[in-house]
């Protein structure tokens, strides 16, 4: 009997070990599947503020472009809160100056919104193209390969068969490239369009492609474009001072033309146009929500703006 009641005994332990094993595995699974569902909500939930966020700062930003003064390079700092450095925000915070050469400014609190002046970019429809020139050799490309694309360009967007100097038309990309496609004959519709010329290549279209925009625009104007462009059209030292110049806030179209040598023309003025490129950036917690679209100024009398491109 003694050893029968030592095998009961051994089995009844057994038998509660794997009984509290199976207790203690169920709760660290169900504990770990309530972790993972907390965590789903907080990311739904950050999500969902970053998202409103964006509409908000959408909202605010389209109400300060309407009513205040813009300047040739950002809101006017007349238009600011007095003895603001940047515009005072709904919840009584302040934000940092605005500005239209895409410099990323924070608008609020995990909000950062970047404005591009599209008239600051080379639009490649318009003749800010002979521009272009200058852009590639500052990125090392040789001028008898700048002729070669800026020639090709024309002959791609002209609607007659009969190729520029050094340019190209479709007996080349048919015959000599065997492509089925030869050039549109019209207006390019997209930057990977640009990298089917003859002479490009995708490494250059890369290094191109932060100066370029296929929005129409009526004029250039250079005292917004990036540092790059603005280095390929004046020197890198110009450059440098004029960014100086923006930073303090200080930059006038004099000050700009006497810096770099640039005097306004028929197609260059230093003034705005109405098109910006618009992103918005809100963060909360580990989301993180992006908006991007066309802010057109000026649409006409009733109508002061229209947003398209919207992504």
């Amino acid at each position: 009997m003694v050893g029968g009641e030592r095998s009961d005994s051994g089995f009844a332990l057994v038998l509660a070990l794997m009984v509290s094993l199976i207790i203690t595995t169920t709760a660290i699974v169900l504990t770990q599947r309530v972790r993972g569902q907390v965590e789903m909500a907080r990311q739904f939930g950050d999500r969902t503020q970053a998202e409103m966020k964006i509409r908000e700062a959408t909202a605010q930003l389209l109400l300060t472009m309407i009513t205040s003064q813009a300047g040739a390079t950002g809101l006017e700092e007349a238009e600011w809160s007095e003895g603001s450095s940047g515009l005072a925000l709904a919840d009584g915070t302040e934000s940092q100056p605005w500005n239209y050469y895409g410099e990323p400014f924070l608008l609020g609190p995990g909000i950062t919104v970047t404005l591009q002046d599209s008239a600051a970019r080379l639009a490649v429809s318009t003749p800010a193209l002979d521009l272009l020139k200058p852009l590639m050799t500052f990125h090392g490309v040789s001028s008898s390969r700048a002729n070669t694309i800026l020639d090709s360009f024309r002959d791609w967007q002209d609607a007659d068969d009969f190729h520029h100097l050094n340019g190209a038309e479709e007996d080349y990309y048919i015959k000599k490239l065997g492509r089925t496609q030869g050039p549109r004959n019209d207006s390019m519709q997209s930057l990977g369009e640009m990298g089917l010329l003859r002479g490009m290549d995708t490494t250059l279209l890369n290094l191109l492609a932060q100066d370029l925009t296929f929005y129409p625009t009526n004029h250039f104007n250079p005292m917004n474009t990036s540092i790059t462009l603005l280095s390929a059209l004046s020197t890198p030292e110009a450059a440098e001072q004029v960014a100086s110049h923006r930073r303090a806030g200080t930059l006038t179209s004099g000050i700009f033309s006497a810096i770099t040598a640039i005097s306004e023309s028929e197609t260059l003025f230093f003034s705005p146009g109405g098109r910006f490129e618009v992103t918005i950036v809100a963060e909360v917690g580990e989301a993180r929500a992006i908006r991007s679209f066309l802010l057109i100024m000026k649409e006409g009398v009733g109508r002061p703006f229209r947003m398209t491109e919207w992504r």
